[in-house]
């Protein structure tokens, strides 16, 4: 699963809420998935604080589930955790902290492996590893690679959140829990609610999707009363299923075709809050 998303405070708890889907559908430990969290919220948290001295800016987060563990990254574009070189460096432990916590002791203690660096195009890169046995492992199914899914795709608007998952049972776990969040911050009213939950579910729940798509991607922005959602494949490729949806749902909904990351056509529904 991989976020792209303004690093606000606010969104630190959407991100909250994709990890709770992943780890529902990867079967993960309550334990596991809370200390999951908790690391990953500092490090949000830092770039929302201290990446972007006037104002928030673009904030990435991949998780990765396999057999015996999960890594995380967190990456910013701004100033970042302060460090002296573009290497790996592994984070210290208590007072060695750099001043004012930044929360790194929290993460070095949550993780079982923790580091930062500098890459060379700028910014923070925040990497967590963590020993967990997902339950449901051998049952998720295989994924595609997320990394088609780099650069914006459509409109980069402001505060556009775009999340990519796969295998499906991931994207079926996680979109409905990041709409309801990105809804109720934008207090949509209780039919604006099931309205959002209805579409996510008919689009998400099309068996035929399990034989036309790995995983999913998604670009949902909240503008004047309005959140946009727009949903396709994650692997670039078209998102087939989408066209006898689409013919269902235009007869009462605002629905159009666009185009998302790594060229792959998908459809773009519009809800009133």
């Amino acid at each position: 699963m991989r976020l792209a998303l303004p690093s606000s405070a606010e969104n630190v708890a959407l991100v909250r809420r994709a990890i709770r889907g992943l780890a529902d559908a990867a079967g993960l430990e309550r334990s596991q998935s809370d200390d999951i969290g908790t690391a990953v919220t500092e490090a949000c948290n830092n770039a929302s604080q201290h990446a972007y001295p006037a104002g928030s800016g673009p904030l990435e987060v991949e998780f990765l589930v396999g057999s015996a563990a999960t890594a995380v990254t967190v990456r910013d574009h701004g100033a970042g955790v302060p460090v002296n070189a573009h290497a790996r460096r592994k984070f210290p432990d208590g007072d060695e902290a750099p001043e004012g916590g930044f929360g790194l002791p929290t993460i070095n203690a949550l993780a079982d492996d923790a580091s930062w660096s500098e890459p060379a195009g700028g910014g923070t890169v925040v990497e967590m590893h963590f020993a967990t046995e997902p339950r449901h492992a051998r049952r998720l199914g295989p994924g595609c690679d997320l990394s088609r899914t780099d650069g914006v795709g459509g409109r980069d608007r402001a505060g556009a959140l775009e999340v990519a998952m796969a295998p499906l049972s991931v994207a079926r776990s996680v979109l409905p829990r990041v709409l309801d969040a990105m809804a109720g911050g934008a207090h949509f009213s209780r039919e604006g609610h099931v309205s959002l939950q209805r579409i996510c579910f008919f689009l998400l729940a099309d068996p035929s999707l399990d034989a036309n798509a790995v995983g999913v991607q998604a670009r949902v922005v909240i503008d004047e009363g309005e959140l946009e959602l727009a949903l396709g494949s994650a692997d670039g490729g078209d998102f087939h299923p989408l066209d006898d949806a689409m013919r269902h749902l235009e007869r009462e909904l605002d629905t159009s075709a666009v185009r998302l990351r790594g060229g792959a056509r998908g459809l773009k529904v519009r809800v009133e809050r």
